[in-house]
């Protein structure tokens, strides 16, 4: 059975898209963190 996934959205500090992602359900946020280093400063779950 596959796992669950879902796609968030990367935004900037000027609120501009900077890109989406489908990530594994079992994904923690403090796995995202090296996202800082491209500028991500915000993330909304879409789906």
């Amino acid at each position: 059975m596959q796992q669950p996934k879902f796609t968030i959205c990367l935004f900037n500090l000027a609120g501009e898209v900077l890109g989406r992602l489908t990530l594994s359900a079992s994904v923690r946020l403090a796995d995202l963190e090296p996202l800082k280093a491209l500028g991500a400063v915000r993330v909304e779950v879409v789906a």
